[in-house]
């Protein structure tokens, strides 16, 4: 503000008070310092009671003390003081726009515009009025005069990081995080401060940009070292990227700092449940409640308790909120929820869109009417759900689990496994997960992936026949035949008529047999060929004498075989006394012990038997 008309006062005439005096009156009603308010308006009051001080002069010192009486919180007499200012001098535009300060903090918005439009009127080129009539433009969503405000205001004052703070602020209200994070970069560029990088690490949480939010919060946190507020900021990030037990280390850290904070204990709440400890997540929040008894908090614990199951506790909860909250207008969601419950999705579905008509930003109760969509078979409005109840923070295995679900099912495979992937980490006992999982890896040709997360599953379900057979698949096509049979024997166990189980096991052993019988063929060779030198003589044409050559027949070994297969064997070679008397004579002819291959008989098999073993 301009006070040059102010120095007017100085050459009045000193009638009943010194030189001295006069000029520390102006000196100190000119000043501009908040905390010295009540001096200020004690130098304008004796100022404006000297003989003499009227006109313009008068309306600068009135409008001092308006501005005074405004920074000491008294705002009816500084808009009494600046109707006066205006009054006797109507040209003064920081008068306007002083008064339109006020009226802005009044909450009257249109005379607060109609003030700042004057004051621009009179003083184009002042920067600061138009900053303040953006604010009020943003305040009532009329965001584009607001911005359009903001460009003008630092087109003047191109330094203004306050300017550049506000608008930052805007553009995050609209979600432009891109455009909030240029700007908050500049206002810090300017004047870094603890606010303004609280702002910051906002626009790049909602950008998806955690490693720089954590790093804006991290600068907030270390130029205001005892706020938890930052710290917490950091810790909910942690949350975000389900890295749990890094959120609770600095939740711990903030409680340190203060110790009787419900608003920590309540974060840490949350992240012991979005970890799946719901037992210590439900002794936080009911520190919580020993420490503040509100309804907020209640409405969380009720929440919890009908996720677990508890429809009595969170149906009391209910009732502990309307009592501190008689309107129903806190607990709606819950209520809604309850009814969902009771398979009531009509009265369910009434509750959840007036609770979300008042509340935009209630996650529970997207997540809540996500389900019922679900359920209805209205997987478009399910999914829109869910997502948006992700975005306001629902953090929990359950709804990545319940989207993954409806992404697979839409054949949005890339979705749904980054859905399991985020529902295991925060709940790796869940066997369906793995399940399911391991169905996308499959369709993916993941078959390593698929066969871990079988695996794993198995672990924590081993009965289930689906996951054992699919397992089965995977060790036959790698050629663990034992594992194969295993995994199928089990499968075959717990369904004795499942066709496919009994194929593959069937086909699983056929390949068995068949590796073993060309394990057997390929071995066979050269036993035989050991064999013959060891039966050959030193001399050819010397034969052995007969008993030594029918002991020497009988302690040659036979390859070995299983029993089946030997026996026939033996049996293809048990000829008649007289087929045996001319062998013996040859043999004494011939000493070289030379043995057939096993004559393998055509049997009669069941009709497409044979197609197993191709």
């Amino acid at each position: 503000m301009s006070f040059g008309l102010l120095a007017a006062l100085a050459a009045e005439p000193a009638r009943a008070r010194s030189d001295d005096a006069r000029s520390s009156d102006l000196r100190i009603c000119a000043d501009q310092t908040e905390g010295a308010a009540t001096q200020r308006i004690a130098a304008c009051t004796a100022l404006l009671k000297m003989r003499g001080v009227s006109g313009e002069p008068a309306g600068i010192a009135y409008a001092m003390r308006g501005l005074a009486y405004l920074d000491r919180g008294d705002i009816p007499n500084g808009i009494s003081d600046l109707d006066k200012a205006i009054g006797l001098a109507p040209d003064l535009a920081p008068a306007y726009q002083n008064r339109g300060n006020a009226w802005y903090a009044r909450g009257n918005f249109g005379r607060a515009i109609s003030d700042y439009d004057k004051a621009i009127e009179l003083d184009p080129r002042d920067a600061s009025v138009y900053a303040n009539r953006a604010t009020v433009r943003r305040d009532v969503g009329y965001t584009e005069g607001a911005i359009a405000d903001y460009a003008k205001s630092l087109s003047l004052n191109p330094r203004s990081a306050r300017t550049y703070s506000n608008r930052g602020e805007l553009y995050l209200q609209k979600a432009d995080y891109r455009r909030a994070a240029d700007d908050l970069e500049k206002a810090l560029e300017i004047e870094p401060s603890a606010a303004t990088y609280m702002l910051l690490g906002r626009a790049q949480t909602g950008a998806g940009d955690y490693t720089r939010a954590l790093s804006a919060y991290g600068e907030a946190a270390r130029l205001d070292p005892h706020n938890v507020i930052p710290i917490n900021a950091q810790a909910r990030i942690y949350v975000r990227t389900g890295e749990f037990n890094k959120a609770l280390v600095l939740y711990d850290q903030s409680l340190t700092i203060d110790e009787n904070a419900p608003a920590t204990y309540r974060a840490r709440a949350e992240a012991f449940y979005a970890k799946g400890d719901r037992k210590r997540a439900l002794r936080e929040i009911d520190r919580v409640l020993k420490l503040s008894w509100n309804a907020s908090a209640l409405r969380l614990r009720g929440e919890w308790r009908l996720i677990d199951g508890d429809i009595d506790g969170a149906t009391a909860d209910v009732g502990h909120i309307d009592k501190l909250d008689p309107d129903g207008s806190t607990s709606l969601a819950l209520r809604g929820a309850l009814a969902a419950r009771k398979k009531d999705y009509e009265t369910a579905l009434a509750d959840l869109d007036k609770a979300l008509r008042s509340d935009r930003g209630n996650a529970f109760a997207f997540n809540e009417r996500g389900r019922i969509f679900a359920l209805k078979g209205d997987d478009a409005s399910a999914l829109s759900d869910f997502s948006r109840a992700i975005d306001l923070g629902a953090n929990d295995a359950a709804i990545y689990r319940t989207r993954g679900a409806l992404y697979k099912a839409k054949g949005e495979g890339a979705k749904a496994l980054a859905d399991f992937d985020r529902a295991i980490a925060r709940d790796p006992a869940d066997a369906a997960t793995y399940f399911s999982r391991a169905e996308l890896r499959k369709a993916a040709n993941d078959i390593n992936g698929q066969f871990a997360d079988l695996n794993e599953a198995l672990k924590r379900q081993p009965n289930n026949a689906s996951a054992l057979y699919e397992r089965g698949l995977i060790k036959s096509a790698r050629n663990d035949m034992s594992g194969a049979l295993a995994d199928f024997d089990s499968a075959i166990k717990l369904q004795p008529d499942n066709s496919d189980f009994l194929k593959s096991r069937a086909m699983a052993l056929a390949a068995s047999i068949k590796a073993k019988d060309v394990t057997r063929a390929q071995d066979r060779p050269a036993v035989e060929s050991k064999q013959q030198i060891a039966s050959t003589p030193k001399q050819a044409d010397t034969p052995l004498p007969p008993e030594r050559a029918r002991k020497q027949k009988e302690t040659v070994s036979y390859p070995q075989r299983d029993d089946r297969v030997f026996r026939r064997d033996l049996r293809d070679q048990r000829t008649t006394a007289n087929d045996r008397r001319h062998t013996r004579a040859a043999e004494t002819r011939r000493p070289q012990v030379q043995y057939a291959r096993p004559r393998y008989v055509e049997r009669r098999r069941p009709n497409g038997f044979a197609d197993l073993f191709r």
